[in-house]
């Protein structure tokens, strides 16, 4: 209850609640995943909770650039990544098929990780491209399908971008 709790207060209150998340994180979610005293419950528990924010691009997003490094701690994201890979390493647990799943689970969200920081780079690249190109009239609005932008592939690639956020 305590874990669906925090993905709402995540998802709706994030910037009132800014240093609160980020003590969540830094005090709660990452030494649990850290810690190999941990039990398996209790990582597959965090697992759940990291996997829900990293489906969410605007989540991911925020904890990339939203709570950076400090003067001496590494940022968020970077120990979020960290101890997603060290589980998905780790070969000291004594129940095989569980630790198999939280294995998997913690491929899935690195997975994921990568897959939304890919897309946020090649749609900076596309619109860094596009604001070198003075030739270039109007960027394609958001009610176009790809199949309109179908003359250039860049504006197929862009269309499909704005479709992922279409909230009509």
């Amino acid at each position: 209850l305590s874990l669906s709790i925090f993905l709402s207060l995540m998802s709706f209150y994030r910037e009132h609640l800014h240093v609160e998340i980020g003590d969540f994180f830094n005090h709660i979610y990452l030494p649990v995943l850290g810690n190999p005293q941990s039990s398996i419950q209790q990582r597959w528990m965090v697992l759940q909770v990291l996997h829900q924010i990293c489906k969410s691009s605007i989540s991911l997003f925020d904890l990339f650039t939203q709570y950076p490094r400090g003067s001496q701690a590494a940022s968020i994201f970077e120990r979020m990544v960290y101890e997603l890979s060290r589980v998905a390493q780790e070969n000291h647990w004594h129940h095989p098929q569980q630790e198999l799943k939280v294995k998997v689970l913690s491929l899935e969200i690195l997975v994921a990780i990568m897959k939304i920081m890919s897309d946020w780079s090649k749609d900076s690249y596309v619109a860094a491209e596009r604001a070198n190109r003075p030739w270039y009239v109007h960027p394609p609005s958001i009610t176009e399908s790809p199949a309109d932008a179908k003359d250039d592939p860049e504006d197929a690639h862009v269309a499909q971008f704005f479709e992922r956020f279409d909230v009509s």
